[in-house]
């Protein structure tokens, strides 16, 4: 019965886009787009007399989000971009806010995130913040992120549903593929908002064959959902062709506050390729704010695979060292070779090396690997010759 309410309060929300890329287009720079919304003040479509967000530098607006997607107000606010929205931890000056009001699907307009071309994998890494003292009458649904694919009504759609959050697989017979028990209570600590920005991520795989598609979702940067094996597509060739775009702040069922009040979005990052950083699991992901990429840095606990090293003594005065090349789960950048304990030349894989060594008693030649990424994943060979 719950599955099925959730399915069809989302399909009576579907809205049959037929993308249009003629609109705004984000721009992928070695495989990522961000955006701290650091221009504005402005209002979409200049309601309220302000400066019109998606015209503020030229024709869109300078991240290329597209604003002029929705035009809706609530009592007099509207979507916009403004200080107030801004993510206090994060970069820039301004945020995004979006008002919504009591009952359901009272919200202000909605914008687009139009990716160029379709993409079949994203990562989408955002932090969204819910006004202090925010409850629900009821919290049937509310949609952060809506993806739209090549199939106007299969979509997948971040939100929060009961006490649950979920990336809901509209159009497919199971809307529940990624879905998670941490909800709105585990995050705010309560049944009301805590007036916190909190970091929310997604990873998206489109399926090829309505069950291999991959869906994650981490919340203040732990993992709380995967999925594997997530039909995206309904094994629909148009839907296999990937996302088209995203939309920010859909809408939502049923909020009680007496009065229209805020939900801002700021520091969103998007990848179309594997992001640099890893979790606690070691799987790739965006990561909350404070490194470099927006995450934290991989860490690298597998030492390399030990190689057979081979030493030969030709003669009195040369001896062949040789070993096959190390693998490594990141990658390894060098070999040192040492004599005796002392460290007298770098060489790279795979290799052969002739050494001429003076004629003296056995001595213990050390092979040690170094992993990529962190130095004290050591692999320490000896061969006595």
């Amino acid at each position: 019965m719950r599955k099925t309410l959730f399915k069809s309060l989302f399909l009576l929300s579907v809205l049959l886009i037929v993308p249009n890329f003629a609109n705004a287009e984000i721009s992928f720079t070695n495989g990522k787009w961000s955006t701290t919304f650091n221009y504005g003040p402005c209002t979409q479509r200049g309601f309220g007399g302000g400066p019109d967000c998606a015209t503020v530098s030229g024709l869109f607006s300078p991240d290329g989000i597209y604003f002029n997607w929705g035009a809706v107000s609530v009592n007099g606010k509207y979507t916009e971009v403004t200080s107030g929205a801004n993510n206090p931890s994060g970069a820039g000056g301004n945020g995004y806010r979006s008002w919504v009001g009591d009952g359901s699907n009272i919200n202000t307009g909605t914008t687009k995130v139009e990716f160029p071309g379709y993409q079949k994998e994203v990562w989408v890494r955002w932090y969204e913040r819910y006004q202090a003292g925010f409850k629900w009458s009821s919290l049937v649904y509310s949609k952060e992120l809506y993806f739209n694919s090549g199939t106007p009504s299969v979509s997948a759609i971040v939100a929060f549903h009961g006490g649950g959050y979920t990336v809901g697989a509209q159009g497919t017979p199971d809307a529940y593929q990624v879905d998670s028990n941490y909800g709105w209570n585990s995050i705010m600590g309560g049944s009301v908002s805590d007036g916190k920005f909190h970091c929310y991520e997604v990873h998206l795989k489109m399926d090829t064959n309505g069950t291999d598609g991959i869906g994650r979702i981490w919340i203040d940067g732990v993992l709380r959902a995967e999925n594997t094996h997530v039909n995206w597509s309904n094994n629909l060739s148009a839907s296999k062709s990937g996302w088209r775009e995203f939309e920010i702040k859909s809408n939502q069922s049923s909020p009680v506050n007496g009065q229209v009040v805020y939900v801002d979005f700021d520091d969103i990052v998007v990848y179309n390729t594997t992001p640099p950083n890893r979790d606690a699991s070691g799987k790739a992901f965006i990561g909350p704010l404070g490194s470099t990429g927006g995450g934290t840095t991989p860490t690298d606990t597998t030492p390399p695979s030990v190689p057979s090293p081979t030493a030969t003594a030709v003669s009195s005065s040369q001896i062949n060292l040789s070993w096959t090349a190390s693998t490594d789960s990141v990658g390894v950048t060098g070999y040192k070779i040492y004599r005796n304990g002392t460290y007298p030349l770098p060489q790279q894989p795979p290799l052969r090396t002739t050494t001429p060594v003076s004629p003296q008693p056995p001595h213990t030649a050390t092979e040690s690997l170094l992993s990529m990424q962190q130095g004290m994943n050591l692999v320490n060979l000896q061969q006595r010759v």
